[in-house]
């Protein structure tokens, strides 16, 4: 619904920030594993996951693929990689692989485009 108004990428970016706040009542909650984490972190994690769920989904539509993406950055990324790098603030690493990720999305969707305009040739 954001693409009817926005273009993909503040869409996407857009979602991303929603669902960073979203989780924001687990900090609130004891003992949850969000309650150590840094929240400005995390909602850098949330924003650029949703931009690869966002890209992942408009590639495929289908919105399974979206939830195995989801469900192996919460056990996988989440258990070896993003928690530590969440109970702090953002490491240049982290922000490295951040970036990254955008730039892969990105020339994902620049090729998707490519194609799709040969393909209406």
């Amino acid at each position: 619904m954001l693409e009817k108004r926005f273009s993909f990428l503040a869409a996407a970016l857009i979602e991303g920030v929603i669902w960073g706040v979203w989780h924001l009542p687990l900090w609130f909650i004891p003992n949850s594993t969000q309650g150590d984490m840094n929240f400005i972190a995390f909602t850098l994690y949330c924003t650029t996951l949703g931009m690869t769920l966002a890209a992942a989904y408009r590639l495929t539509k289908c919105i399974w693929v979206t939830i195995l993406i989801h469900a192996w950055s919460n056990t996988v990324l989440g258990g070896m990689y993003t928690l530590t790098s969440l109970n702090n603030s953002p490491s240049v690493k982290t922000l490295v692989v951040y970036a990254l990720q955008i730039a892969a999305i990105m020339l994902i969707l620049l090729i998707e485009k490519k194609r799709r305009k040969c393909l209406l040739r």
